[in-house]
């Protein structure tokens, strides 16, 4: 992501109100998330690891054997 798009999602952060509750929270960065939405060529595919939900993204040219994880929660 380059720095001026940071920068935007920083503003637009910002610009709304931090919620208390959790489900306010997610509901916040599910609105500020739809503003840019995945590119075309991306793959999301859902997967459940001992009851776990997750999502593999994929793009074109990746190398399968390298994996970033994201733990959100």
């Amino acid at each position: 992501m380059a720095q001026s798009e940071i920068e935007a999602v920083r503003a637009l952060l910002s610009s709304k109100p931090r919620p208390v509750g959790w489900l306010e929270r997610r509901k916040r960065l599910e609105d500020v998330g739809s503003v840019w939405p995945v590119a075309d060529d991306v793959k999301l595919e859902a997967v459940d690891v001992s009851g776990l939900q997750g999502e593999w993204s994929i793009v074109p040219g990746s190398e399968p054997s390298r994996v970033l994880m994201f733990f959100h929660g």
